[in-house]
């Protein structure tokens, strides 16, 4: 028997749409129901070059008199992804409806939802962001040194017709920035799951779910303090987030909606929140499984033992914290076979409950290296405490690099899939190409120009020399057509059935 969660969960097959990863990176949108001032939001992030190096990426999100960009707006956005999947992927003006977009967002057709999502467009089209060192182009495959005029669409036309005072017919047409066009593409997108993002009721749990499917694409756990989710991950540092309360008040119906919902990777199997070691705070813990492992329970998902190491409730065992003393020993007097005295387990007891294993250890690893730079040679345990608060900040500091690491090593990862998927697809095409008389490829490629001459604005025709825009989209259009023929697989399917091959 499956839960109503598993059940919410492996109903969801659509087809996923595919957004600029660049705007996928970083926590560009506000809550649209939040009451806190209007603000340009500055989001900063230490970044791995190809060559080991690092340096400093900023994203700075503007705004205007028509507001900041909201949940709401992101819901569009991915709208506006989907028409423009679907309508093969135009690289001039795409035509859309209100009517269209209401029936995507599953908003019911009225005079609000015209009004409300004229004006989302409006802010797709207006609202300033400045990329230093953080917009990546896939075409040179390197991030931009500054972006400075930069919108998400880079055109809008909204025509409304009115009745007898009414809005009857709400049309137009829209353009992705050139960026954005390029990267589209180029395939530099992720996956997202839109009629999972348009199911939900609170607007955290949309935020916390884009950013959970981004950074849980190659883990099966994650745990995240809430003042730091709050202020680093999702940029929200107003009134209603900054004490514990609150952000457990937001969290709580946030959970609940996450929990059974799928990720483009799994499904998210707990939704949780604990107390942290501390007291100060509570985590979030998200735990990623298989739909597989949600027909397969019959019962609702019990909280499980994160870490092996007890929470602040419980004792640790005495031989974790003879362990941990033994460790101190043999790091700073190079003994093996110290006998911990009653006083120092005590004392490991204690720094074992408060802050867990991991954090204990490193603890002692830190006070070790300090000691060393002021010749200081504590002889027993205890002689370590006095390092503890300034440990437990670069304990904090090492994990929120970890994350970050992840985070990177996810995308290259994605990255590094993407282009063998492309690798996979020339030369599937280049198969069935040996097969096709030159006179019909001719054809087909000719065919091929002409729809991208058709779909491409004027003032970008002559892009390049001798018209290389036009062949290059000729190129990946051909390519497409032929692998349409063949019946390939897409990327998501692919990536399955290489993991069921491995």
């Amino acid at each position: 028997m499956t839960t109503p969660s598993s059940q919410k969960a492996i109903q969801l097959h659509s087809k996923p749409i595919r957004p600029d990863l660049n705007l996928e990176k970083w926590s560009l949108w506000q809550p649209a129901k939040s009451h806190d001032k209007m603000r340009s939001k500055t989001l900063r992030r230490e970044i791995e070059l190809p060559d080991g190096a690092t340096m400093m990426a900023t994203v700075e999100v503007g705004f205007t008199q028509k507001g900041v960009l909201t949940t709401e707006d992101q819901k569009v956005l991915y709208a506006l992804i989907k028409i423009w999947e679907e309508e093969g992927k135009p690289q001039e003006q795409t035509y859309y409806s209100i009517r269209r977009l209401a029936k995507i967002l599953n908003k019911r057709w009225g005079t609000n939802v015209i009004d409300a999502t004229s004006q989302s467009l409006v802010r797709l089209r207006v609202t300033p962001f400045i990329w230093t060192n953080s917009y990546y182009d896939s075409i040179t495959k390197e991030h931009i040194e500054s972006l400075d005029t930069f919108n998400i669409l880079s055109d809008l036309k909204i025509i409304q017709k009115n009745k007898a005072g009414n809005h009857t017919k709400a049309f137009g047409f829209f353009r992705f920035d050139d960026f954005i066009l390029k990267n589209l593409l180029n395939n530099y997108t992720k996956p997202i799951l839109l009629d999972v993002v348009l199911g939900f009721k609170s607007e955290i749990a949309q935020l916390i779910y884009t950013h959970l499917d981004l950074v849980m694409a190659r883990r099966r756990v994650y745990e995240r303090k809430t003042k730091e989710l709050f202020s680093i991950d999702l940029d929200l540092d107003g009134k209603s987030y900054k004490n514990t309360s609150n952000r457990v008040q937001k969290l709580k119906p946030a959970l609940r909606e996450l929990q059974g919902v799928r990720l483009s990777t799994g499904v998210i199997t707990l939704a949780t929140l604990e107390k942290t070691k501390d007291g100060k705070d509570f985590k979030i813990v998200i735990r990623k499984g298989t739909v597989r492992d949600m027909q397969h329970d019959n019962e609702p998902p019990e909280k499980p033992q994160v870490h092996s190491e007890p929470t602040e409730h419980e004792r640790p065992s005495d031989h974790h914290a003879k362990e941990l003393v033994q460790y101190f020993h043999h790091l700073f007097h190079h003994d093996d076979h110290h006998t911990p005295s009653i006083k120092a387990i005590g004392q490991a007891v204690t720094l074992l409950a408060q802050h867990g294993y991991d954090a204990a250890r490193f603890i002692v690893d830190f006070s070790h290296k300090t000691a060393q730079e002021t010749n200081y040679a504590p002889q027993t345990f205890g002689g370590i405490l006095q390092y503890t608060s300034r440990a437990l900040e670069a304990y904090e500091l090492e994990k929120k690099r970890a994350e970050e690491q992840a985070i990177h090593q996810s995308v290259r990862s994605e990255q590094e899939l993407k282009d063998q998927y492309d690798q996979f697809i020339r030369r599937e095409v280049d198969r069935l190409k040996d097969t096709i008389p030159q006179c019909e490829l001719q054809r087909l490629e000719e065919e091929a120009r002409e729809y991208v001459r058709a779909t491409t604005p004027q003032n970008l025709r002559s892009w390049g020399k001798d018209n290389s825009l036009v062949e290059m989209g000729a190129l990946i259009h051909l390519t497409w057509m032929l692998a349409e023929r063949l019946q390939l697989p897409i990327f998501e399917i692919w990536c399955s059935q290489m993991t069921s091959m491995q």
